[in-house]
């Protein structure tokens, strides 16, 4: 639970994510026509997903490339009770994934990222913009800004992003899930389509 904790933490906490989210919020709709391709893009997102166990592990990597494994242990024993085992099976699972790839050098096999951190927060955000309606998710923007810690210079930042948004944003927003899925009032209710 606090290892999930500290992944949505880490995900809301940067100010790149939120700029995301709020072009999402306001692109998703008009950027896929249908369901059809809500659903294939949902499915494609959810295999890159890794574990709140496997994203400490990166975030070791963009930290710091090229670690060994002697290294990324202790790294992660400062903040987590876990044995040298667990850590291997995580960078095993990380390997399968496709997520980071193993040098050997000097007799060390040294550990690289193959996935960019923005890039994996970026598809992090639109498995979560995907599963919600349209309507609903300037609530995840106002939620993000409720609990996240921001500096007056990001905040600025991002009321200037917002202003530069408001230039282009559809009057209103259309709600596309199921109707059997969603509360937003766009669906008659009680009733499936």
């Amino acid at each position: 639970k606090a290892i999930q904790h500290v992944k949505w933490v880490a995900v809301f906490q940067s100010g790149i994510t939120i700029q995301y989210l709020m072009q999402r919020s306001h692109h998703f709709g008009s950027d896929l026509a249908t369901n059809d391709e809500n659903r294939d893009e949902r499915r494609l997102l959810v295999k890159q997903t890794i574990s709140a166990a496997e994203w400490q592990v990166m975030r070791v990597l963009w930290a710091n490339p090229g670690r060994s494994s002697q290294e990324i242990i202790l790294a992660l024993q400062e903040g987590f009770d876990w044995q040298a085992s667990t850590i291997k099976t995580l960078l095993g699972r990380l390997k399968a994934k496709q997520y980071l790839k193993m040098e050997k050098k000097e007799g060390k096999y040294r550990y690289y990222p193959l996935v960019e951190e923005e890039q994996y927060i970026k598809e992090q955000v639109q498995i979560l913009l995907a599963g919600i309606c349209s309507t609903k998710q300037v609530h995840l923007i106002e939620l993000i800004l409720g609990i996240g810690h921001f500096s007056k210079k990001q905040l600025n930042q991002l009321a200037r992003n917002v202003q530069q948004l408001e230039k282009t944003a559809p009057t209103s927003l259309s709600c596309h899930c199921l109707s059997g899925q969603c509360t937003c009032g766009s669906h008659q209710k009680g009733v499936l389509e």
